[in-house]
């Protein structure tokens, strides 16, 4: 869903925007993209009017093509926060089988 959003709240060929004020933006996907994405509408709420950073997202409505709707709420988001690598690695468990 954010690499769509990566080049801004700017429509496109993709989606369209609609600043509904304080701080809310309606992304609707085109017909195309809601279809091989899996989701008609997307609302951006803002901590304030003026927030456009992702760092100040405090919450995002999905509306899927069925009509159902998701509520994603976001406490602290921190962007590109930086991970130690040692978090990546997989280590197989004891006695785990292993094909080649």
């Amino acid at each position: 869903f954010f690499d769509f959003l990566k080049n801004g709240l700017s429509a496109n060929a993709l989606y369209d925007i609609k600043n509904a004020g304080d701080g809310t933006h309606v992304v609707t996907f085109k017909a195309k993209t809601a279809k091989d994405f899996g989701i008609k509408e997307a609302v951006l709420v803002f901590n304030s009017a003026k927030d456009k950073e992702f760092s100040e997202l405090k919450k995002i409505e999905l509306l899927f093509p069925d009509g159902k709707k998701s509520s994603l709420t976001f406490v602290h988001l921190k962007i590109n926060p930086g991970m130690d690598a040692a978090r990546f690695n997989f280590v197989a468990p004891p006695k785990t089988k292993k094909t080649n």
